[in-house]
């Protein structure tokens, strides 16, 4: 069922942009791929304001990666190649509590939420 789905709605509220990058012929790229075929829809639903940019490359060497940007600059970026569909779930679901941890709601300005880890206090 629907339990323990609830953060992908959230996935919105503190990731602004994610960006896929894989080839979907290797089989690195496989367990992303799935994620895509069968989450796209349900992510991209939940999430209307949330932009989700997937880039299939090429380059047979290319390793499959996912990149949170969380806006006001602050990004993540993870080697997903070889992760299985569920991996690469469990993934996102971090992102989500990442930017959660951070305070990042994107309606306040990020000193007031980071003072600690921006400013030194000497």
């Amino acid at each position: 069922g629907n339990r323990g789905m609830a953060w992908k709605a959230l996935l919105s509220t503190t990731v602004k942009e994610m960006r896929i990058f894989l080839n979907s012929t290797q089989p690195g790229s496989e367990g992303v791929k799935n994620l895509i075929i069968n989450h796209y829809p349900s992510l991209k639903m939940m999430n209307p304001s949330m932009q989700i940019l997937i880039r299939d490359k090429a380059d047979d060497n290319f390793e499959a990666v996912i990149e949170a940007d969380y806006g006001k600059g602050i990004n993540s970026t993870v080697n997903v190649n070889f992760m299985t569909e569920r991996e690469v779930m469990e993934l996102l679901k971090r992102f989500q509590k990442d930017g959660a941890d951070l305070g990042l709601d994107h309606n306040e300005p990020i000193q007031d939420v980071l003072p600690h880890r921006l400013v030194d206090p000497n």
